[in-house]
């Protein structure tokens, strides 16, 4: 993949933006400005939209800032549609073109967000030794044995559910590790530390990424 960076904004929610243009569509970087990056957040937008309108519509920068995560945060384009392919096979291949846009991509580990049909693109990683939690954001539409493998090896899930309730759960049955919640908390701080999280949400498929009050909470679980 090339990528040629078109635009820099200094100051963007007290961090630094980047937007790099690539043979895979647009792609988008921000990193906070008081915090040097440990890790990778890479976030997968659903159908419907592409990675600029979602960038400006959910307030991206913002949500991610609220979290508090050190991260460089990555918003890739991903398929609009079903019947569009997955546009990075590889999230390697991602990570060198965020490198090349001039983001600072930390060695540390790898946190993938998906909302929707984002669960597509995070099922093509999920064989990446890198990449050691998963954020589903009513995303759970297909995949389940790949999702399955993930956690048997180790891996850290969370899930808010609302369409997918039912998937979710099937898949998550059975397991003692599960902390489970009713709703999504406006506040982890009364959440017992755990490697397995499944939120039933309150809010509705498409409010769960636009309204700010659910992606800053599930990424602060995170947080150390």
């Amino acid at each position: 993949m090339t990528a040629a960076l078109l635009a820099l904004a200094l100051l963007a929610n007290g961090g630094q933006h980047w937007r790099a243009e690539t043979e895979a569509g647009p792609l988008h970087a921000w990193a906070p400005a008081d915090a040097r990056p440990g890790e990778v957040v890479v976030y997968v937008h659903g159908y419907g939209a592409g990675a600029d309108e979602v960038w400006t519509r959910h307030r991206l920068a913002a949500q991610f800032e609220a979290s508090g995560r050190a991260a460089l945060f990555l918003v890739p384009e991903a398929p609009r549609g079903p019947r569009e392919g997955v546009r990075w096979r590889s999230l390697g291949d991602l990570l060198d073109a965020a490198r090349r846009a001039g983001a600072p991509v930390p060695r540390g580990g790898v946190t993938l967000v998906g909302h929707s049909g984002g669960y597509r693109s995070l099922a093509a990683w999920l064989d990446d030794p890198r990449v050691g939690e998963i954020v589903l954001l009513d995303a759970l539409y297909g995949h389940e044995a790949a999702f399955r493998r993930f956690l048997e090896r180790g891996g850290r899930l969370v899930v808010v559910s609302r369409g997918t309730a039912r998937r979710a759960t099937a898949l998550l049955r059975g397991r003692p590790e599960v902390v489970a919640r009713p709703q999504v908390p406006a506040t982890v701080d009364d959440l017992p530390r755990a490697r397995v999280f499944h939120f039933f949400s309150q809010y509705g498929h498409a409010e769960i990424v636009e309204s700010g009050r659910v992606l800053p909470v599930v990424l602060r679980l995170g947080v150390e």
